[in-house]
């Protein structure tokens, strides 16, 4: 009979931080093959010997040597146990992977050596919000809005895929990931921290990721701790590629588009895209200094600095990206501020704010050919960063 190996764990979904999992190995199969012995000869029985006598008895099989190895899984670390097949984890706190996971394990049993998986969800672990007057926690949650979902690695890794499919999702400028490449969609880590990166590495292939729900703009705050990547030109770090973290609704453009980061030109603007009633094209309302056809709002402050510069979002740091969705109560009209690391960058507010939902998204894709000429040398492979997306009440 064939000797096999099998690992299971439980619970297999862990409620919480703290929860203790159980990895243990089951050995199937028979041990090694019973052996029968067979004899003839004199036996002697009541000190009477019998001449001749002849038969047989079995000796049982003896178990093979077993060795189990530590099991191996993304966001668990294994310990062993008393028992040889028998290993624990405990969930750790905030930071780590969520979501499907996958636990391997090895044996190795009558010297072959024999593999074993098994899955876990990990449960995403949401920490406590800090006070209202700390970073990344700005004055828009000061009035005590509620934590209601975080979104770590794990969990946003789901949202290359329309939701039910193995279809990428679509960015804005209408480039998506190549399933014919290796996705430039993975959870990594950065400095010990497990991160989701999103890369591009040609126009035909870039990382992107977009939430498979709607979120409400009309009150509420979206925050994300994110990174985008730059390069050296001309004596100054400047962003690479075009990478965006921004939210829009089912209706586009009539119902909104918030650019919280987008990154052009190597440097970073935040704008409001939208439908006004004399035209079905968008519409919008930019940091961007220059002026053309369909900007309708020179938001501030007026980005029009050579390089990125604080206290802009700049290349190759982490950085708290809040935006604070609500209702002014004296004029009747939307507004979504956008806040860098707990501080109010870019108040936008008029009757083209929208307060419609919104998905939540973030991507790259080279720009030349949707940015013009002008996007080189800036068009260069580029990433972006996420540790987390929250999302409060």
């Amino acid at each position: 009979m064939t000797v096999s190996v099998s690992l299971s764990v439980s619970p297999s979904a862990p409620a919480s931080a703290g929860a203790v999992v159980t990895a243990t190995y089951a050995v199937q199969g028979a041990p090694a093959a019973a052996q029968t012995l067979t004899f003839a000869g004199t036996v002697t029985f009541g000190g009477v010997a019998y001449p001749g006598a002849t038969g047989s008895f079995t000796l049982p099989g003896a178990a093979p040597a077993e060795s189990f190895a530590v099991p191996a899984c993304p966001g668990l670390t294994f310990a062993k146990t008393t028992q040889a097949n028998v290993f624990t984890a405990t969930v750790p706190a905030a930071g780590t992977l969520s979501g499907k996971q996958v636990v391997t394990g090895s044996a190795t049993v009558g010297g072959a050596s024999l593999t074993a998986t098994a899955m876990v969800t990990l449960p995403s672990v949401a920490p406590t919000p800090a006070p209202s007057s700390a970073v990344p926690y700005p004055a828009a949650l000061a009035t005590g809005h509620t934590l209601l979902n975080q979104y770590l690695p794990g969990d946003l890794y789901a949202w290359r895929f329309v939701p039910g499919t193995q279809t990428p999702v679509t960015n804005g400028s209408g480039i998506t990931e190549n399933p014919a490449t290796p996705r430039n969609v993975s959870v990594t880590t950065d400095g010990g921290l497990s991160v989701l990166k999103l890369a591009c590495t040609s126009a035909a292939d870039c990382g992107i990721i977009q939430s498979p729900g709607t979120y409400p703009t009309s009150s509420g705050v979206v925050e994300a701790l994110i990174k985008f990547s730059g390069f050296a030109y001309n004596g100054a770090t400047v962003f690479a590629d075009w990478a965006s973290f921004w939210l829009y609704s089912a209706d586009w453009p009539a119902g909104g588009e918030v650019d919280a980061v987008e990154t052009s030109y190597g440097n970073s603007f935040v704008s409001y895209h939208y439908a006004s009633t004399t035209s079905a094209s968008s519409d919008t309302a930019t940091t961007g200094p220059w002026a053309y056809t369909g900007k309708t709002v020179q938001l501030s402050p007026v980005n029009a600095t050579s390089v990125p510069a604080a206290p802009n979002i700049v290349p190759d740091t982490w950085t708290y990206v809040t935006i604070a969705f609500g209702k002014n109560a004296a004029t009747g009209n939307y507004y979504a501020d956008v806040y860098y690391n707990g501080v109010l960058y870019c108040a936008m507010s008029g009757p083209w704010v929208t307060g419609k939902p919104m998905c939540v998204t973030a991507g790259t894709s080279y720009g030349g050919a949707i940015l013009g000429s002008n996007q080189t040398p800036f068009d260069q492979p580029g990433s972006i960063e996420i540790q987390y997306v929250r999302v409060f009440s």
